[in-house]
């Protein structure tokens, strides 16, 4: 397995960063997806919990992301608690509300397995917390979004199938 390689979208903004991650990556969550009954929303349980070998891959890239994520705000960081959960929507019009995590993470990593949508619908809005301007972006499959926790955030309207997994990631420094 191939560490992520960082993509150039937000080069201009630190705090937002985007990974690909190689094809095995892919191919190990998408065997969750079968499984929408144990790996859903609605699953009180933190997915990294599980230690289901599909996850290993995800797990380490996440890490990997995440570590280099948290130097730019302080290298002395030793250690990270990671809760996730997966996200699996049907093919109907779906969306998600303005929110932010501010309470539960200091970085929100979203992994986007599966985004069957042909109209490119369905990009998320990131807002930076001091100035009025949405960041958006379209998730495309195989890719790690990573930015601050305590920005507000929200999903435009789509139709088709989307499986991702979120993750709320709390950094303790030394």
């Amino acid at each position: 397995m191939q560490m992520p390689e960082r993509l150039d979208a937000f080069q201009d903004v630190p705090t937002i960063q985007i990974y690909r991650t190689d094809d095995i990556v892919n191919e190990e969550v998408l065997k969750l997806y079968a499984h929408p009954d144990i790996y859903h929303y609605d699953n009180p349980e933190n997915l990294w919990e599980k230690k289901h070998a599909e996850l290993e891959p995800l797990f380490m890239s996440i890490v990997y992301c995440v570590a280099n994520y948290a130097q730019l705000t302080d290298p002395s960081f030793y250690q990270l608690e990671l809760d996730g959960w997966c996200v699996t929507t049907p093919e109907s019009n779906t969306h998600l509300l303005k929110h932010d995590h501010a309470e539960h993470a200091d970085i929100i990593a979203t992994y986007y397995a599966v985004n069957d949508n042909p109209d490119r619908q369905g990009d998320i809005l990131m807002y930076k917390p001091d100035i009025d301007l949405a960041f958006q972006y379209r998730p495309f499959p195989g890719t790690l979004l990573l930015f601050p926790g305590n920005w507000s955030h929200q999903v435009t309207p789509y139709t088709g199938a989307r499986f991702s997994i979120a993750t709320n990631i709390r950094i303790k420094y030394e």
